[in-house]
């Protein structure tokens, strides 16, 4: 049950960074897309989304090791 959400978890960050890469490639091969609509529109997501890939990883690292941690709704 564990491993199943924690792939859940990672999976939806990691297909909105595929996606916004994908189209950001495509976009610029076609120049159907100035180069702010690309940075702004399909690569402005990619940052936070790898973040939160890393948030978490560091939670489930943190609960591997049995590190206290604080708790929330």
């Amino acid at each position: 049950t564990l491993a199943a959400g924690v792939a859940h978890q990672i999976n939806n960050p990691i297909a909105a960074i595929m996606a916004s890469a994908e189209y950001a490639l495509l976009a610029a091969q076609d120049g159907g897309a100035s180069e702010d609509a690309i940075r702004d529109g399909a690569l402005s997501s990619v940052i936070p989304e790898a973040a939160r890939c890393g948030q978490i990883v560091k939670n489930v690292l943190r609960f591997a090791r049995q590190q206290p941690t604080a708790r929330w709704v």
